[in-house]
């Protein structure tokens, strides 16, 4: 079956049958590439006694390797389909992560870009899969529940490092194994296709004026998913050395993490459900208010164990809010052209930024210690509901 477009329209059954299967991919893979692998390297660069803005610079490398990935993707994707280059992604990732342990640490930005380049090609090559054969009904509250399951990683991933430890082979083995997990559900997804129309082009082209260049990316969707990342990637990157100096060992900045990420788990489909019931500026000014106010809670005292637990539940579920209230943006529109390119420049935008986030604030923590953290999300946050005006 074929629409006018001429992209293949798969009927419910099928259709529904590919948004399991891919929701499932997105899972598994999310947990290897994304819960352990970006958690792990940071964790265990600190372990190892690396200075902040070392740590910065190779969980950056994450970053950039993704960034990289999502820029490659679409023509992966013309080239190989959407399974296949989410295939090459996962392995590739899993192929980083186990072997990772076997390298000196000085070399660790290598199998860390070459990790966050699979990434960006499982991303690409799933997410566009994936919101271009959901239906349109009840939009917000699909996103929700998918950015639901992939946040599953960010508890999984660190409370699995915390288990197995940062130190040495294990949590880099169960990273890879689990990516390649993502294979399995792969496979049925196969039969619901889409069309070359609906991969996604290219945002960034040679010879485009900054102007243009910045008009193309100045949208709602990119800049709420770009706050979210340029936090995100600080508090990933920068939060061991920030738990070290509250007097958390490894193991217990992990498990921290982990409740981040119970945030990010239990928090975005609610998020979603304020979207389709009160707006898109209501549920972003409830993230950034919430996540400010932890944040500066965190940043002038020092709460107590159970205080400090739930100040990072409620900035994990604000600050991963910010990426899926920008994807909800992004998917707005019901044309497959328009969807590809909206999502991949969020995509772009969230990547970029959260490459910025460790570097910058792994600076400013080696400078002013590692307070610098929690002061960074609340102007971040700030200057999200300052941003959430101008679009009025």
């Amino acid at each position: 079956m074929t629409t006018a477009a001429g992209h293949f329209a798969p009927d419910t059954r099928q259709r529904w049958r590919g948004v399991v299967a891919l929701n499932l991919v997105s899972t598994f893979s999310q947990i290897g590439q994304y819960g352990i692998g970006f958690s792990l390297f940071p964790l265990a660069l600190e372990a190892r006694g690396l200075p902040a803005w070392q740590i910065g610079v190779i969980s950056s490398a994450l970053w950039l390797g993704m960034l990289a990935g999502l820029l490659l993707a679409p023509m992966a994707v013309r080239r190989l389909h959407h399974s296949r280059t989410v295939l090459v992604g996962v392995v590739l990732s899993a192929l980083a992560l186990m072997l990772t342990p076997a390298l000196p640490v000085t070399w660790w930005a290598v199998p860390a870009a070459a990790c966050g380049f699979g990434m960006g090609f499982r991303w690409i090559g799933n997410e566009t899969w994936l919101f271009g054969i959901m239906p349109e009904e009840g939009r917000g509250r699909i996103v929700g529940f998918h950015e639901t399951l992939i946040a599953i990683a960010a508890v999984a991933g660190p409370a699995l490092i915390a288990v197995l430890g940062a130190t040495g082979w294990p949590s880099f083995l169960a990273g890879g194994l689990l990516s390649l997990a993502a294979a399995l559900p792969l496979q049925a997804a196969g039969s619901v296709q889409l069309g070359d129309e609906a991969v996604p082009a290219p945002t960034l082209r040679a010879g485009m004026s900054w102007a243009v260049l910045l008009r193309r990316f100045i949208t709602l969707g990119a800049i709420l998913a770009g706050i979210g990342g340029i936090t995100e990637g600080a508090i990933l990157g920068v939060f061991p050395v920030y738990a070290r100096e509250r007097g958390f060992d490894s193991s217990e900045a992990a498990w921290l993490l982990s409740v981040f990420g119970m945030g990010s788990l239990f928090l975005q489909f609610l998020l979603g459900w304020i979207v389709d019931t009160w707006g898109m500026r209501t549920a972003a000014t409830c993230a950034a208010v919430v996540t400010a106010a932890c944040a500066l809670i965190a940043s002038v005292a020092a709460p107590a164990g159970q205080v400090f637990t739930v100040l990072m539940f409620l900035m994990g579920g604000g600050i991963t809010g910010f990426l899926t209230l920008g994807l909800i943006a992004a998917t707005e529109h019901a044309d497959p052209a328009r969807l590809a390119e909206d999502v991949s420049r969020v995509s772009i935008v969230f990547t970029l930024l959260s490459a910025i986030g460790p570097v910058l604030v792994g600076g400013l923590a080696s400078l002013a210690g590692g307070t610098m953290l929690m002061v960074f999300a609340c102007i971040t946050s700030v200057v999200l509901l300052a941003t959430l005006k101008l679009f009025r």
